[in-house]
């Protein structure tokens, strides 16, 4: 029975693949047909699974085994084949469905992970030969099923992003070849819903509400909104000619050079005397485009600018370093952020670099209960350095870390790999950002709201104090801490009308930023 084993063995694995790893079939239970193996697809699996699983292995935040990572990969496959048994024993590995045959294999040693994938890949081309789901299961979805099982060890935030997502999440974050416009989908085309300001479409001229019909000589009328979106975008440095259909007037041929394009992130208008900042999310462009809008309104004006508001109410995110670069635009000195992990790589300190753009202009942040992450990093290291006043509820409370992994198929792995500590040394996970001036409805008014705040400013101290001794872990104690602040996930009017009367009292603004805690009253 053992030579027969190793002969069929040799029958399914291709050795220039999976070569130094030798897998041995224990027994099979009966015959069934096999197809051609398709060598291709066996060794990107191969290579895809054997990055992933290392990946996660080495840079999540907690140590998890390669072979749990493995095997709970081989049970997500039931997302697939509900039928589909994978048991584990001491030394072998068994596998079977309806309408395939049992099969065991020894199981590679515990930290391998060339062996581990290799064994994975052998299991997949085997059970794609049955007449089973897998066996029409799409790459992706196959890809997808492992990857799930696999961490679902893990946290909520790790997760793996298939390669279509994955290049959209590039764009997003880095950028993609286009001309700079917010396109709506209509039967006669694509309708300009917004112009990003200093890109090649604005250049152009064009407009909010205008039409394109065509682009590079394709009618765009009938097409799928994806489709339209392709034809538009393309290689940086490349040109794309449209034909564009304006209210009353005679249609345009425009020929744009398409040029690197980020979402803008940052809005930021002028009110009487105090700046309004919005920033809706943090990409690679971020903490620059807060920056020039800034430097513009001090030189497009002389009039005298009395304060900023900074909105992050809704802000889920994005670009950790991105953070800390939007935070130091405000600090002269002192920390940012340190970041705590595994893996000697995720452990940081960020210190800011000594310049304030504002030069000591009182400074409101405004926070709610979905302002996360990269948000709560700059409305942490602002409050704890004491150069603004948190204003709003609790912030949603994720202070982690993920690190983007690139797979060889194209998709990502995100996964977390260290913590945030705040200046004055909580961890933000499940506790959020407390804000100096808690608001908790529109029954207050603003003068209701501070005076309320002023007189529990204690109760914030003891917040941040017990967030440093609370472990992560505990979630019942840090969401008791969490309640002092009730989170609300509104944009109040309420929020705004504290933060500009803050910031037209200079004398009240000092007075809140003087009691407010910092780092020397929390580490006290």
């Amino acid at each position: 029975m053992y030579s027969r084993a190793m002969k069929f063995t040799s029958s399914i694995i291709n050795w220039r693949l999976l070569q130094p790893v030798i897998i041995f079939l224990l027994a099979s239970c009966a015959s069934t047909p096999l197809q051609p193996i398709d060598q291709n697809f066996t060794g990107r699996l191969q290579k895809t699974l054997s990055a992933g699983i290392t990946e996660i292995s080495e840079k999540y935040i907690e140590h998890i085994s390669l072979s749990n990572l493995a095997l709970e990969g081989l049970r997500g496959l039931d997302n697939i084949d509900s039928d589909l048994i994978i048991q584990v024993g001491t030394e072998t590995l068994a596998v079977y469905s309806r309408g395939l045959s049992r099969r065991e294999y020894f199981l590679p040693a515990e930290n391998n992970a060339d062996n581990w994938s290799s064994l994975m890949a052998v299991i997949l081309q085997y059970v794609r030969t049955g007449e089973t789901p897998i066996s029409t299961a799409s790459e992706e979805k196959i890809f997808e099923a492992i990857f799930d099982g696999s961490l679902s060890l893990l946290d909520p935030f790790s997760r793996y992003v298939g390669a279509k997502n994955a290049s959209k999440n590039r764009a997003e974050r880095s950028g993609f070849g286009g001309i700079g416009v917010e396109i709506g989908h209509e039967d006669k085309g694509a309708r300009i819903m917004d112009v990003y300001p200093a890109t090649p479409a604005a250049a152009a001229g064009l407009r909010a509400n205008d039409l394109i019909t065509h682009a590079d000589s394709a009618a765009l009328a009938g097409l799928h909104p994806s489709k339209i979106l392709k034809t538009i975008r393309g290689d940086i440095g490349s040109f794309v000619s449209l034909i564009v259909e304006r209210d009353g007037e005679t249609p345009l041929n425009l020929s744009i050079k398409r040029e690197r394009i980020l979402r803008p992130t940052v809005k930021l208008v002028r009110k009487n005397s105090i700046l309004q900042a919005t920033v809706t999310g943090f990409n690679n462009e971020t903490s620059r485009q807060l920056a020039t809008r800034i430097q513009s309104a001090f030189t497009d004006t002389p009039a005298q600018v009395a304060g900023m508001v900074l909105d992050l109410r809704g802000n889920p995110g994005g670009v950790m370093t991105q953070a800390v670069m939007l935070a130091d635009l405000f600090l002269v000195d002192g920390k940012i952020l340190s970041t705590r992990g595994r893996h000697p790589s995720s452990r940081h300190e960020y210190i800011a670099r000594g310049n304030d753009i504002l030069n000591n202009l009182p400074l409101v942040v405004l926070i709610n209960g979905k302002s996360a992450s990269a948000s709560e990093i700059v409305a942490a290291a602002l409050q704890d350095q004491k150069r603004a006043i948190v204003v709003g509820s609790a912030s949603f409370g994720k202070g982690s870390v993920q690190s983007v992994s690139h797979l060889p198929n194209g998709g990502e792995l995100k996964l977390t790999w260290s913590q945030f500590i705040t200046p004055s040394g909580y961890i933000l996970h499940d506790l959020g950002v407390p804000p100096a001036i808690c608001l908790r409805g529109d029954e207050e008014t603003a003068d209701e709201a501070i005076a309320r705040s002023l007189e529990k400013i204690s109760v914030l101290q003891d917040v941040m104090s017990s967030g440093q001794e609370v472990e992560v872990s505990d979630k019942e104690a840090r969401r008791s801490l969490r309640s002092t602040c009730p989170s609300n996930a509104q944009n109040r009017a309420l929020d705004v009308e504290v933060a500009e009367k803050l910031i037209r009292d200079p004398e009240l603004y000092r007075r809140i930023i003087g009691v407010s805690p910092s780092i020397a009253s929390a580490n006290n």
